[in-house]
């Protein structure tokens, strides 16, 4: 008997909870008949949400941050049941004392990766994008899946990004988040997260909150303007480490790595130590390194 009671035991541990992703936007209503929505909620696309109850035509899942928590949304909104527990235990991990920030030219990007949904302009409408947050990872390069589920990390080496298990982070996180990584269209948020974050020594709310900060930062410098105001043309390493050097610091021009592929900009790179908020610091504190490359075209218009 006692042995019988250990494996229910076991076997009541290892059953996975079941979770549905969105495919759209839908609203998220107290009740079954939708006649009120507290707070005006909605399910987020991409997102995964616990399933607390099921209906021939809706679905009563849990909603993070919404009051009530549990919301009855029409089956429509969503696409499949996962069967993923959320089983990350990154409670040893150090605050990373050196992490690399990379910084994605949007452009670029999606003129050489024309098929990512985040370089659908339909999607996005008119907005134009310079650089957008690729992910902030903790180095050494080898340091990743800090206390992450295998299964999890099959999931996300197979790019199954989207129906990954939420990473906690609020709606209105998300919703921030979505300003300056439009990739969260393909579920960038929760790769560069159970890959990265989890070894960062930080919550997810921290982590990209932090990464949203220095990449608002870098925006507003001399060296994205001037990238900025140089789109169809061409630009030397040698002048973005000079502009680096007066908006960031003079050992900050050593922290720099301008990534391209055939000859156009995809991103910059920037090598961070420390944990300060402020950029400027962090590069100071960053180790040196070379770039890969040395001149690149700036995408002026890689949107399809």
């Amino acid at each position: 008997m006692k042995y019988l009671v250990i494996l229910n035991l076991i076997s009541s541990l290892l059953i996975a909870d079941n979770f549905y992703v969105a495919t759209k936007s839908c609203e998220a209503t107290n009740n079954l008949k939708s006649t009120k929505n507290s707070g005006n909620i909605s399910v987020i696309s991409s997102q995964r949400y616990k399933m607390l109850d099921t209906k021939p035509h809706s679905i009563y899942v849990q909603v993070p941050n919404a009051n009530p928590s549990g919301r009855w949304v029409k089956k429509e909104c969503f696409k499949e049941i996962i069967s993923q527990p959320l089983t990350v235990n990154n409670s040893h991990a150090k605050l990373a004392k050196q992490s690399l920030l990379a910084l994605s030219w949007h452009n670029g990007f999606c003129g050489t990766h024309r098929n990512k949904t985040e370089c659908k302009k339909s999607l996005f409408g008119n907005k134009e994008y310079g650089f957008v947050l690729h992910g902030l990872w903790p180095q050494p390069k080898n340091l990743a899946y800090c206390g992450v589920n295998k299964k999890i990390v099959g999931m996300d080496k197979n790019r199954q990004w989207s129906k990954m298990p939420n990473i906690g982070l609020s709606e209105k996180s998300i919703q921030d988040l979505a300003v300056i990584m439009p990739a969260i269209a393909s579920g960038l948020q929760n790769h560069e997260w159970y890959k990265h974050g989890t070894c960062s020594g930080m919550n997810s709310t921290e982590y990209f909150a932090k990464a949203s900060t220095y990449t608002t930062q870098f925006n507003n410098s001399k060296v994205a303007k001037y990238i900025n105001d140089n789109r169809g043309k061409i630009i030397i390493l040698k002048d973005i480490k000079s502009l680096m050097s007066g908006s960031f610091g003079v050992n900050s021009a050593e922290k720099i790595d301008m990534v391209c592929d055939n000859g156009i900009l995809t991103e910059i790179r920037l090598n961070l130590g420390g944990s300060d908020s402020s950029l400027a610091k962090a590069l100071a504190s960053g180790s040196n390194t070379k770039s890969s490359c040395q001149r690149a075209i700036v995408d002026e218009d890689g949107w399809r």
